[in-house]
C-alpha cells in the first residue's frame, strides 16, 4: 500500500506501518469513536463494527469534564452550574420509577452533586464530527452483527472493545433452563422543549414542583428527562442503564453507560482506560 496519512480525530497514524490485526470497536457512538480515538492513538490498527453505517445522534446533555489531548482545547468550552431542589431521596424516587425503593440503586448522579457546584466542561458537539469524519473510513458494516458474530469471529482482532448496548451482543446461555441474563433499566422520555432561563445549568429537581426529575441547557441544547409519565411535550425515548449480571464476551473492555449498563460509566474515563488497556496509558 502506498504511504498515507490516515487520521482519527486529530491522531494520525502512517499506513506503511507493518499489518497487524486490528483493534476492534463495536459500535459508532461517542463511546465507541473515543475508544477508536485512543486505540488509534496507541499505534493500533482500528475497525469500527456497526450494523449500519450512521452518524449517532448526539444526547443533548452529553459533555466531558476533562480535556483529551490533542483532540480538546486545554481551556474549557464553558463551566456547568449544578442546582438542585429536594432532597436525594424524593429525586431517586421520581427518577427511578420503574423500580421498587429496596431495587433501584444505592446512588445516582445527584448524590455526587451539591447545589450550586460550577465544574468545568468542554462541549462534545465541537469534536464529535471530527471523531466521526476520522472514523468513518474505518466503519465496516456488518448486518448480523450480534454476540455469537462475535465470538465467532474474535480471533480476527488483536482486542475487542464494546460500546453499544450490552444486551445486544449478550449469548443467552445454550441450556433453555437457564436464567436469562438480566439487564436492568429505566424507561425515560427526552424532550428540548422546555426552555429553561439559565445556560450551561443542570437542574435535579427532588421536588412535585415540576414534572421532570432533570432538565438544562447546556451549550446552547435544551434537555428534559421524564419517567414514568408521557409529558404533553414532543419527546423521544430512551433508557438509563442501571445493571447486569452479563458475563458474554469477558475478554472484551465494555465502555460507556451502555457498553458497561451502567450509569456510573463516563465518557471521561474511556481514552486513558482504552490506553492502559493497549499498553500505552503514558499517553494520556
Amino acid at each position: 500500500m502506498a504511504a498515507d496519512k490516515s487520521s482519527v480525530g486529530n491522531c494520525t497514524k502512517d499506513e506503511d506501518a507493518p499489518m497487524t490485526k486490528p483493534v476492534a470497536i463495536v459500535g459508532t457512538n461517542p463511546a465507541a469513536l473515543l475508544a477508536a480515538y485512543a486505540a488509534f492513538l496507541a499505534g493500533n490498527d482500528v475497525v469500527l463494527l456497526s450494523k449500519d453505517d450512521f452518524s449517532f445522534q448526539l444526547d443533548s446533555s452529553q459533555f466531558l469534564r476533562k480535556p483529551i489531548e490533542s483532540l480538546t482545547n486545554e481551556i474549557p468550552d464553558g463551566e456547568i452550574i449544578y442546582r438542585t431542589n429536594g432532597n436525594v431521596a424524593e429525586y431517586k424516587k421520581k427518577m427511578y420509577s420503574d423500580f421498587t425503593v429496596e431495587r433501584a440503586p444505592t446512588k445516582t448522579s445527584r448524590s455526587y452533586v451539591q447545589n450550586d457546584l460550577v465544574i468545568p466542561a468542554w462541549n462534545l458537539e465541537i469534536i464529535y464530527p471530527r471523531l466521526f469524519s476520522g472514523a468513518h473510513p474505518y466503519i465496516t458494516s456488518i448486518p448480523n452483527l450480534d454476540g455469537k458474530w462475535l465470538l465467532e469471529n474474535v480471533n480476527d482482532f488483536s482486542d475487542v472493545i464494546i460500546a453499544v448496548p450490552r444486551p445486544e451482543i449478550c449469548i443467552l446461555p445454550d441450556d433453555e433452563y437457564a436464567p436469562p441474563h438480566m439487564f436492568h433499566q429505566q424507561n425515560i422520555v427526552v424532550s428540548s422543549e422546555i426552555q429553561l432561563a439559565e445556560t450551561n445549568t443542570i437542574h435535579y429537581d427532588g421536588t412535585d414542583l415540576h414534572s421532570w426529575y432533570k432538565a438544562g441547557e447546556l451549550f446552547g441544547n435544551y434537555f428534559a428527562e421524564w419517567s414514568g409519565i408521557n409529558p404533553p411535550f414532543h419527546c423521544f425515548p430512551d433508557v438509563k442503564p442501571v445493571r447486569t449480571n452479563c458475563t458474554c464476551h469477558p475478554s472484551a473492555l465494555y465502555v460507556g453507560r451502555l457498553g458497561c449498563w451502567s450509569w456510573k460509566a463516563t465518557l471521561d474515563e474511556i481514552v486513558p482506560n482504552v490506553l492502559n488497556r493497549l499498553g500505552a496509558g503514558d499517553k494520556s
